[in-house]
């Protein structure tokens, strides 16, 4: 029997707006549409003609999770146009809160992941860890989701705190091996080994980036093949999985929140003393900006002419990541879809950025 189960946009199971048409047959997808959208707020445009530190803040209301990742990824590049080298500590200051931005992101989505599949005490474990990287937010910057740590030409304060950093980096990455058994245990891989699988060459094909590439075998991250800021002097190990399942992106996380940990004990380790920042005037010119967000590959075009902002294109992960849902979605189970459309960790926020017209001016759909 055949019918027509309709997802959104306002589902418990998902965590914003969006829609997906998914037609069963027997209990297993047959095929997928999706529409998005709901979230666009005309960001880029907002940014176009304007000039100064006033645009940063902008910037890092794309996202509320990988705020950070935006506004270094913008800052970066008006940075380059402009041909100002960052002071080392500032290089530094932007590793270590990226990296603790990858953290309490991973273990969000772990924990959120968790909750889908029914695990609730294990999702209040997993956020009761995150909790320490929120509140070390909040006493360095005053705040909990948007840090306004990063400005053009380097970042406003200074690190605060530097043993409680460490021990929450500690302890969290020993609970790290924790969350490996609790996520290898029977239960777990009865509900996610072999579902939602996206083979190698798919993956490649789809051009995905991020824990979601990984997780099917491709060894692709923008910190290793063009590094930034600390990331030169700094080496973080790429892992990879080759099943392309949901356990898979689970393991790589995982991985991932383990490595940070390791990353943002060397950053403590290294920080070299210094100025935090340098004088920057916009320039004309353009670029593309490129950091590895903790989604995956965060792209900001930025075009500057007679001084101020002419053009901000941003391809945030999720978009990238998104056109594999259908492929993953296929044959599964009914029951599965909640846990393979989160397997990727969808930020709709990010996402909803452009509108597709045909040749003759028709709106086709929007992102």
């Amino acid at each position: 029997m055949e019918c027509l189960l309709p997802i959104g946009p306002y589902h418990p199971v998902l965590s914003e707006p969006e829609y997906f048409k998914i037609r069963v047959e027997d209990g297993r997808v047959v095929e997928v549409d999706f529409r998005v959208g709901y979230n666009h707020r005309g960001i880029e445009k907002i940014l176009e003609g304007r000039t100064g530190q006033g645009v940063v803040p902008i910037v890092e209301r794309i996202c509320g999770i990988c705020n950070f990742a935006h506004t270094t990824c913008f800052c970066n590049a008006v940075e380059r146009i402009a041909g100002v080298k960052l002071p080392e500590r500032a290089d530094w200051m932007r590793t270590l809160t990226a990296e603790l931005e990858r953290i309490q992101s991973h273990l969000l989505w772990l924990g959120l992941y968790a909750d889908a599949m029914g695990f609730e005490t294990l999702f209040m474990h997993i956020w009761k860890e995150r909790e320490g990287v929120m509140r070390i937010f909040e006493e360095a910057f005053g705040n909990r989701v948007t840090k306004g740590l990063n400005t053009l030409g380097g970042v406003r304060w200074d690190i605060k705190n530097e043993g409680k950093i460490r021990g929450v980096a500690e302890r969290i990455m020993r609970y790290s091996d924790e969350l490996e058994k609790e996520f290898s245990s029977r239960l777990v891989k009865s509900r996610l080994e072999g579902v939602g699988v996206l083979e190698r060459k798919d993956a490649k094909r789809l051009s995905l980036v991020g824990p979601v590439a990984r997780a099917s075998g491709i060894k692709f991250d923008i910190r290793r093949i063009m590094p930034y800021n600390a990331y030169r002097e700094l080496r973080p190990e790429i892992y990879t999985e080759k099943d392309g399942d949901c356990l898979a992106r689970v393991r790589v996380r995982i991985f991932e929140v383990r490595e940070s940990c390791r990353l943002v004990l060397e950053c403590l380790e290294g920080m070299p003393e210094g100025k935090l920042k340098t004088g920057l005037e916009f320039r004309d010119g353009e670029t593309v900006g490129r950091v590895e967000a903790p989604r995956g590959e965060n792209l900001h075009f930025v075009s500057i002419k007679e001084g101020r902002i002419a053009r901000v294109r941003v391809r945030p992960p999720t978009f990238a990541n998104f056109s594999a849902v259908p492929y993953m979605l296929l044959g599964e189970r009914t029951a599965d879809i909640p846990v393979v459309i989160l397997s990727i960790d969808p930020c709709f926020s990010c996402m909803d950025r452009i509108a597709v017209y045909n040749e003759r001016g028709e709106r086709i759909c929007r992102f």
